[in-house]
Parts: structure tokens; sequence; C-alpha cells
């Protein structure tokens, strides 16, 4: 069996609300939410890699999608829902990282009159907060990842000696 794009991006979107990503045409939607996979695959691959090749991707569907009306791009592994997370926090991540990197450009041209509460700087700081705990938890998920499988790893080897 293989892991859809689709289903991950789903998973993906239930974790954001961004409505101009609904503004972009199909294919910019979707070249959006690669890109925001890709990212995710280059930081969690090395980690999953005793298990899963995030590198060994599919098409599914029909020879020619025009008949069969569908046609999916997929991981050929069935994922396991833990990968499948850590993905998504990672997009979430990629998702974040520009409205940080704005926010810092927006702090530049204030001065402290501007740090109220009211004042767009309380946005920029929770936007950074929001980008802080989506990395951190995207990194907590790798590792409770990867020591949970070199453990299982480690359990089965010792079995056989």
């Amino acid at each position: 069996m293989a892991t859809t794009y689709y289903h991950i991006y789903e998973e993906f979107l239930d974790k954001i609300t961004d409505p101009d990503l609904l503004l972009l045409t199909e294919d910019a939607q979707e070249e959006t939410k690669r890109a925001y996979l890709e990212y995710a695959v280059r930081k969690c691959a090395m980690y999953v890699s005793p298990r899963f090749d995030l590198s060994k991707r599919t098409v599914i569907g029909g020879a020619n999608p025009a008949t069969y009306g569908w046609e999916f791009e997929a991981f050929e592994e069935d994922l396991d829902d833990n990968v499948i997370v850590m993905l998504t926090e990672y997009m979430v991540e990629a998702w974040l990282k520009p409205y940080v990197n704005n926010a810092d450009l927006l702090r530049l041209h204030m001065n402290t009159k501007d740090f109220n509460t009211t004042s767009p700087a309380n946005l920029v700081e929770k936007i950074g907060a929001r980008y802080d705990e989506a990395r951190r938890r995207a990194r907590s998920l790798r590792n409770e990842y990867t020591y949970i499988i070199n453990s299982v790893t480690d359990l089965s080897t010792s079995k056989k000696t």
C-alpha cells in the first residue's frame, strides 16, 4: 500500500487556517503544499530511514488519468501515523516561516511606543511564539520516534543473539 500526498495534505490543512492559500489557483495550491512537504521530508527523512525510505515515490492512478479522472502522487510505502504527524508538523513549521521572517522585518520599522498590547508587535510576538511551538513539537516528535524505533530495533537484535 502507499501513502498519498493528498492524505498528508489533508492532515496538514486540518492544522492550519489560511484563507490566502484557498485564493491561489489549484496548481499554485498544489505547488505550495508540495514545497511544504518537501521541506518536511528533508527535515525528517534520515530519522525515519530505518523503517521508511521517503525518497521512494510513485503515482497512483490509471495509466491514463483522463480516463480514470484521478491521479495521486504518493510515497511507495504505507507510512505510519507517527511519521505522518511528524511530516505535517514540519509542514506547519514551513508554513509559518515566511510570517516570522516578515515579522522580523516589521520590527525593524517600529519604535518602542508601537509595542503595546493592541499593536502589530503583539501579533508579531504571537506568530513567533507559534512558530517556535511548531518547531519544538516537530523536533520532539522526531526525537520520540527515533528513540522508539531504536529501542524496538535493539530489542529485536538482542533476541537473535
